[in-house]
């Protein structure tokens, strides 16, 4: 009996897995419909007892209004509509936190990611006692050079700031147990980076290898991109107020040594004259560094103002399901 025969018949045995499918959708008009037809195909060959949950992240097409027209053919969809955009990672969250099931499996509904992985993920999970997460890592990525380099500079970069190592290629495609994302919804952080808050939730996690297409766009701009790296090391580490401090230490350290070479050498020839240049450049690289120690200070107070008013990452319009009128 091979892997997949077991996990099949470890559910059979007992009673049927409650399985929660979770995806969000933006611009997602001309791919949700095939989308919700793999992912319950998927789903369907699984287990009998399941949901698939869409959320709907203010998208500007039709891609709603297919969702709700889809749901007479497909009643175990459930669409959460979000009062506007939000962005992916709230939205997932929404998604996350309103799923029952007892195994939650998240993908991007762009088709990049194929539903027909859960198969995979699941014979993954039940093959190991104790494991809580399974979740997709691309080989390589296909991303355009520019974006491939400024992703790898920003993981090498996050890894040395937290010790947060392994995040290289991550993608948000995972199949989580019920306890491991009770316990990811339990933090409180209102800047949501999933492999960051994954990490720190603990828990046993393995990999799986995904091989995924590639559009030939994304919807994060580099202006967007730079912002939720920002956003992750400054929520995972205080580092940068360290470098701060011991880089403006090592600043002082070195006019004042430059100061006493001044005075020596004045002391030792009283015609020299100090110049203006060393004086307006001394004076503009204490000001940049001073400006530069306040802005990123200035970002972790920021942060804790974000973080203390207690806002919520999303606000729900409405709840579509077959449970709830229309």
């Amino acid at each position: 009996m091979n892997l997949r025969e077991t996990a099949g018949q470890r559910a059979a045995d007992s009673k049927p897995m409650h399985l929660s499918v979770v995806s969000s959708i933006y611009r997602s008009e001309s791919t949700i419909a095939e989308f919700v037809r793999q992912a319950d195909a998927a789903a369907a060959a699984v287990t009998s007892d399941y949901e698939i949950i869409l959320v709907n992240d203010g998208s500007p097409d039709r891609a709603r209004e297919i969702v709700i027209e889809l749901q007479s053919t497909y009643p175990r969809v459930t669409l959460i509509d979000l009062s506007r955009n939000f962005g992916q990672l709230p939205a997932i969250h929404a998604g996350l936190s309103y799923s029952r099931g007892d195994y939650v499996f998240v993908l991007d509904s762009d088709l990049e990611e194929s539903p027909a992985l859960l198969r995979s993920f699941m014979d993954r999970l039940l093959a190991r006692p104790g494991l809580d997460v399974v979740y997709g890592v691309q080989q390589a990525r296909r991303d355009p050079p520019l974006r491939a380099l400024t992703s790898r500079l920003f993981y090498a970069v996050f890894s040395r700031m937290t010790g947060i190592v392994d995040l290289q290629n991550m993608l948000v495609l995972r199949l989580m147990t019920r306890r491991f994302l009770d316990a990811y919804l339990s933090l409180g952080d209102y800047h949501l980076f999933i492999a960051g808050l994954s990490h720190h939730a603990g828990f046993e996690k393995e990999t799986i290898i995904v091989e995924k297409s590639y559009k030939g766009s994304s919807g994060y701009s580099f202006r967007k991109r730079l912002m939720m790296a920002g956003d992750a090391i400054l929520s995972f580490s205080t580092q940068p107020l360290y470098w701060l401090f011991f880089g403006s230490l090592a600043a002082a350290l070195l006019f004042v040594l430059l100061a006493g070479g001044l005075v020596i050498k004045r002391l030792m020839n009283p015609d020299f004259q100090a110049g203006w240049a060393s004086l307006v450049i001394s004076t503009w690289f204490v000001g940049a560094v001073t400006t530069n120690c306040m802005a990123v200070i200035g970002l972790y107070v920021a942060k804790v103002f974000e973080q203390v008013k207690d806002r919520p990452r999303f606000v729900v319009r409405q709840v579509y399901s077959s449970e709830t009128s229309r």
